[in-house]
């Protein structure tokens, strides 16, 4: 049985706006940049993608990319770009976004078929594009649901996974900013620290879209335990990431991660919590990789069948796997999305 399915973390526009046609499946597309693709819309629907998170992200410069951006209004044109990318695919009915809860797929959702509009939400991955606390509601009214203050390198918000550091000044007003107008905090790619500064800061809903637990996989990039609960306390969902790195420890480095490493960080969770009301996918497939860096076996979202046979196989019943797969991010935000 195929159940709806929610991914909430999607890098589409990056892959888009660098020449991948992503109207055709991963199969049929170039590969232009990292790796064979492994994300296309006709995939996604045919897999019973019924939602998906897409980002909206803007390069900072640095040795590997000169041409990113160096100021805030440079950071704020990029990720206009993304966001013009996906107004051009909802204009040409291959997508659709979702702004309020009305937009959301049905309580108990159908499958799509392979010519509906995939619902996408946009979730901005650093926060560098936003100018301040007063650019906040435009990216509302754009459509922005869901805000990381940082990326990998962090920004001028607050530290990131491989750039710690605390808050600034900026970021906690940005918080504020954030909270008044109902936008979800993301703590996927946030220093530690910061993540818990922002956490006694806000008064809005949390999540972490693309994160896995730092006690299967070390590494400041994933969640340590008392992070995954601080999560769950609040009602968040945490999106199990199917990136290799994201599964293996550099000291496996040598082997491929397997759907056996997904359910081991989806078990971990659950174990921690006490429940499966938290766990949920944000597979990061095509993140700036191809399908050689997820797991064995799998080479788009139709492959997820294996992971819910392996769900199955580790003692999760079919209530349980329905809301991991897609069941507990649609309850997530049909709690947060404005009416």
């Amino acid at each position: 049985m195929r159940m709806p399915i929610v991914d909430a973390h999607l890098d589409l526009a990056y892959n888009g706006r660098r020449g991948r046609d992503l109207t055709l499946p991963a199969a049929g597309q170039a590969s232009v940049g990292e790796g064979a693709p492994a994300v296309g819309l006709p995939d996604l629907r045919e897999a019973g993608v019924v939602l998906v998170c897409g980002s909206v992200f803007a390069q900072p410069a640095d040795a590997e990319d000169p041409d990113g951006y160096r100021t805030a209004h440079q950071a704020r044109l990029a990720g206009m770009v993304d966001v013009d990318w996906y107004l051009d695919l909802e204009r040409r009915g291959e997508i659709r976004l979702v702004r309020t809860v009305d937009d959301l797929p049905a309580v108990v959702p159908a499958l799509l078929d392979t010519a509906t509009p995939l619902p996408v939400l946009l979730a901005m991955e650093g926060a560098d594009p936003i100018l301040g606390p007063d650019d906040v509601e435009a990216w509302f009214e754009i459509g922005l649901r869901v805000v990381g203050l940082a990326w990998m390198q962090g920004t001028r918000y607050a530290g990131g996974n491989a750039a710690p550091g605390p808050l600034t000044h900026d970021g906690a007003a940005l918080v504020g900013a954030l909270d008044r107008v109902g936008i979800v905090h993301d703590l996927a790619h946030l220093d530690e620290g910061a993540a818990w500064q922002l956490l006694d800061l806000t008064t809005g809903p949390v999540c972490a879209t693309h994160a896995n637990p730092r006690a299967v996989v070390a590494g400041p990039r994933q969640l340590s335990d008392a992070m995954l609960r601080a999560v769950g306390e609040r009602g968040g969902v945490i999106g199990t990431s199917l990136y290799q790195p994201h599964l293996v420890a550099e000291s496996e480095a040598w082997r491929a991660a397997t759907i056996g490493d997904v359910v081991r960080c989806m078990r971990h969770v659950a174990d921690t919590l006490g429940s499966v009301s938290s766990i949920g996918l944000g597979t990061d497939a095509d993140g700036g990789f191809g399908h050689d860096e997820l797991p064995e076996g799998m080479r788009t979202h139709r492959d997820l069948a294996l992971l819910a046979d392996a769900l199955t196989a580790d003692g999760f019943d079919d209530d349980a796997i329905a809301a991991i797969l897609g069941g507990n991010w649609l309850a997530f935000f049909r709690r947060h999305l404005p009416a």
